[in-house]
C-alpha cells in the first residue's frame, strides 16, 4: 500500500509546483518538437487608443469580435481649390503690402544729348539741339482686393501749352499724366475709368521705356519741334474717359484674347470736359499664341471733334483704323504697323461725298531687332542684355500736301541693366526724308534734319 501510494504523492507535488511556477515565476518550456500551445488570458486584451496622425484600421469592435468591417462607400471629392491671385510685389523692388493694399512707387527718367543737323534755310530746325529731359514721372500704382487697382503719375517734364507748333525752346512744367481707378471682377472683364491711353496701335501706349529706340516712331508720335517741320503722329494721347475690356491673362486655351472699348472727351489729355456734346469711341481687338511668339490686333477709333474758338467753331470727324502684329521667337522681334485716318471737314463742306471735303493721312512702320545675353563683366557683373534694331517708317501726314510725305529710318542700340538696376542705355541714329507725292512729279523738301540720340533711362 505504501509502494503504490508513493508515486501518486509524487505526481500530485510535481504539479502542484509547476502551477506555483506559473503564476509566480518562468513557465517550463515544452519539449522543441512539441507545438506550442497559448494559455487562455482571463479577459481579452483593451483596444489601444490611436495616436494622434495614424490611421486607424477596423473598428475596437471588429478588432475585438474577429468581424470584417463592411467597405464604407466612398467620399464625395472635395471640390477644386481655387488658385491664390498672383503676388502684385513678386516683381517690384520697392513694394509696400499687407492683407488688403499693395502699394509701389512709379518712377521714369529719361535724359541725354541729341544732335539735329541744322537745316540753313530754317531757322528752328537743328539750332537748339543739345541736352534734354525727356521724361521725369513720380507717382504710385497699387492693387485692393476685390480687384480694385489704381494709378496716379505726374509728369515734371511736360512741355508748355499753347506754344507756336515749331517752338524748339519751350519751359518744362509739371502735369498729370496717369489717373485712373480700376476694377477687374475677372480676366474677362476689367472697368478702368480716368485719364489714361484708350484702345489704340502698338505704339499708341506707354511703351517708350521698353522699345530698342530713344523714341516711337515718326508714324505713331509724329515730328517734334526742333527735329524737323513739327507734324502731330495718328497714335491718339492720354484721354478721359472710361475703358471696358479684358484682363491680362484672359484666353482660351493657349490663345490669349485681348479686347477693349473706350469712351473719352477725344480732346487729349489734362483737358477738364469735352469740345462739343460728343464723345470720341476707341475699340482694339486681338489674339496671341505662345505668349510673345505671335500677336496681332485691329481695331479704329471715330473722333467728331470741334475746333477753332468762339464764334468761329469747325465741326470734324476724324475716323481712323489700324492693324499690327508682333512676332518674337529665339529672340528676334519682329513688329509690323498700319494706319490710316480720314477727317471729314463737315462745316466747310458739309457733303461728305464730296472729295474736297475730305482730308486723310496714312503710314505704315515695321521694325527688327534681336536680344543679346551679355557675357558676365568683372565690375559689372552679370545680367546685361544689348539689343540691337533697325526701324523704317513712311508717314504721310496729309493728302491736302504734296510735299508732306516723311520717310523715317532709325538704327539703334538698348543696354540693359541686370533685374536689380533697372536702367537702360539708348543710342540711335535717325535719316528724315521728306518725300514728293509718287507719281505726282513734285519735287521733296529736301530739309537737313538727321538726328543721333543718346538717352538714359531710369525706372522703378
Amino acid at each position: 500500500m505504501r509502494v503504490c501510494c508513493a508515486p501518486l504523492l509524487l505526481v500530485v507535488l510535481t504539479a502542484a509546483s509547476a502551477l506555483a511556477q506559473g503564476a509566480e515565476g518562468p513557465k517550463a518550456e515544452p519539449p522543441a518538437d512539441a507545438p506550442k500551445v497559448e494559455a487562455p488570458t482571463a479577459e481579452p486584451p483593451k483596444a489601444e487608443a490611436p495616436k494622434a496622425g495614424e490611421a486607424t484600421g477596423a473598428p475596437p469592435a471588429a478588432a475585438a469580435t474577429g468581424e470584417v468591417p463592411r467597405a464604407e462607400p466612398p467620399a464625395p471629392p472635395s471640390p477644386p481649390v481655387v488658385a491664390a491671385p498672383a503676388d502684385p510685389c513678386a516683381d517690384r523692388l520697392v513694394c509696400i503690402a499687407n492683407d488688403k493694399v499693395a502699394l509701389w512707387p512709379k518712377l521714369r527718367v529719361r535724359t541725354g544729348y541729341q544732335f539735329v543737323e541744322p537745316d540753313p534755310e530754317i531757322l528752328y530746325i537743328g539750332q537748339n539741339d543739345g541736352f534734354f529731359i525727356d521724361q521725369a514721372r513720380l507717382g504710385a500704382e497699387g492693387s485692393m482686393v476685390g480687384g480694385i487697382g489704381f494709378k496716379l503719375t505726374v509728369e515734371a517734364a511736360s512741355l508748355l501749352p499753347g506754344s507756336t507748333p515749331n517752338a524748339a525752346l519751350t519751359p518744362l512744367v509739371s502735369a498729370l499724366r496717369d489717373a485712373w481707378v480700376s476694377w477687374t471682377p475677372s480676366p474677362w472683364l476689367a472697368v478702368q475709368a480716368g485719364q489714361q491711353y484708350l484702345p489704340a496701335d502698338w505704339e499708341g501706349g506707354d511703351v517708350e521705356a521698353s522699345l530698342p529706340f530713344s523714341s516711337k516712331s515718326v508714324l505713331s508720335a509724329g515730328v517734334r519741334p526742333g527735329q524737323g517741320i513739327a507734324v502731330a503722329g495718328l497714335s491718339p494721347s492720354r484721354q478721359l474717359g472710361v475703358v471696358i475690356g479684358s484682363a491680362p491673362g484672359a484666353g482660351i486655351a493657349d490663345v490669349a484674347i485681348d479686347y477693349h472699348l473706350g469712351i473719352a472727351n477725344g480732346n487729349g489729355y489734362n483737358q477738364s470736359g469735352n469740345d462739343n456734346k460728343w464723345p470720341a469711341v476707341f475699340a482694339r481687338v486681338g489674339a496671341g499664341i505662345g505668349g510673345d511668339l505671335v500677336k496681332v490686333g485691329l481695331g479704329g477709333r471715330f473722333n467728331p471733334r470741334t475746333t477753332g474758338t468762339v464764334p468761329n467753331l469747325y465741326a470734324e470727324n476724324d475716323a481712323v483704323g489700324f492693324a499690327d502684329a508682333a512676332l518674337a521667337a529665339a529672340g528676334a522681334e519682329l513688329v509690323v504697323t498700319g494706319i490710316y485716318r480720314q477727317t471729314a471737314l463737315a462745316t466747310l463742306v458739309p457733303d461728305p461725298a464730296n472729295p474736297q471735303g475730305q482730308e486723310s493721312a496714312a503710314g505704315v512702320m515695321g521694325s527688327v531687332a534681336y536680344d543679346i545675353a551679355l557675357p558676365e563683366v568683372p565690375v559689372l557683373g552679370a545680367g546685361w542684355r544689348v539689343k540691337p534694331a533697325l526701324r523704317s517708317a513712311f508717314y504721310d501726314p496729309s493728302s491736302s500736301f504734296q510735299t508732306d510725305q516723311l520717310l523715317e529710318t532709325t538704327l539703334g542700340l538698348r543696354l540693359s541693366g541686370p533685374a536689380n538696376l533697372p536702367a537702360a542705355l539708348f543710342l540711335d541714329g535717325t535719316l528724315l526724308t521728306e518725300l514728293g507725292d509718287v507719281g505726282a512729279g513734285v519735287v521733296a523738301r529736301d530739309l537737313a534734319d538727321n538726328r543721333v540720340t543718346l538717352l538714359f533711362q531710369w525706372e522703378l
